[in-house]
């Protein structure tokens, strides 16, 4: 199992790497708690703990959260283990439903109908890495 890397706090005197675009610096903003990136012009604001940065400003429903480990960003991926107990579950069901299906009828397709589409929706919330 591999090792948890340790947080490293952020300073707001120094320049980090854009964790977006990976070329461009954070550098502070005057007179706020923000960092701003010199080339792709995201801006982040500190999380409360001073060791992340929020995303602020997108059209991404979703705020993306980075932790700095002392040499690199990490991505906060808090709920990637909900979404593959998500995917298990339906399976799980789906293989339910197929048992099922053959001799109640249109009630137990119905059933498989309904566990395609919850399956569905665990590969979305998968590659968008929950």
């Amino acid at each position: 199992m591999a090792r948890a890397k340790p947080l490293t706090p952020i300073s707001l005197e120094r320049s980090y790497p854009c964790p977006c675009c990976r070329q461009g610096e954070l550098q502070p903003i005057l007179l706020t708690e923000a960092l701003g990136c010199s080339r792709c012009q995201h801006i982040f604001a500190l999380t409360p703990d001073s060791c992340g940065i929020k995303q602020l400003g997108t059209a991404y429903p979703y705020s993306r959260i980075w932790y700095w480990c002392g040499q690199a960003w990490m991505p906060l991926r808090a709920y990637r283990g909900l979404a593959a107990a998500w995917i298990v579950c339906t399976c799980s069901m789906l293989l339910a439903g197929l048992i099922v299906a053959g001799p109640v009828g249109w009630v137990g397709w119905f059933l498989v109908l309904f566990v395609f589409v919850m399956l569905a929706i665990g590969v979305v919330l998968v590659s968008r890495g929950f």
